[in-house]
């Protein structure tokens, strides 16, 4: 087992406690959403949704970007940042593929969905940029699906 290894429950317990306290307002949920017809986007919407959640089950650090990071990254005005977010281990954080939609197969999409004060019925997200070269946590940012279309 690596320092990481034993790091990593420690932290996920430590970004616990802003969510247990009442200060992360924004759920977070990763969306395959499939359709019955020949094409995407054609036929019956059906979508699986899976919560990304901290120890305890509280949900991850999400921010709005500023204006800087927006110009820098290239990015559309109303994009987010979500994490740090463990990485799973033994007992718990999240997987990769669980984050990034990684079960999605052709056809299907993958949206991010925020739902908090300024989204109280859930808003769809893309995902735009990742970050998964730290072994103590991810990153990823992503803009409004409006702004994709």
């Amino acid at each position: 087992m690596t320092l990481a290894d034993d790091l990593k429950p420690l932290l996920s317990n430590a970004r616990s406690i802003a969510g247990t306290l009442g200060l992360r307002p924004y759920t977070v949920a990763v969306q395959v959403v499939s359709h019955s017809g020949t094409y995407t986007g054609e036929g019956t919407e059906t979508d699986t949704s899976t919560s990304i959640l901290e120890y305890n089950g509280q949900p991850p650090k999400v921010r709005t970007l500023s204006g800087d990071e927006l110009a820098l990254g290239n990015l559309a005005q109303g994009s987010w940042e979500i994490g740090p977010i463990t990485p799973d281990y033994a007992t718990g954080g999240t997987t990769w593929e669980t984050l990034v939609g990684g079960t999605a197969t052709d056809g299907q999409q993958v949206h991010i969905i925020l739902t908090g004060p300024e989204f109280p019925d859930g808003e769809r997200f893309v995902i735009v940029n990742t970050a998964s070269d730290h072994a103590l946590h991810f990153k990823i940012q992503v803009s409004p699906l409006s702004a994709r279309t």
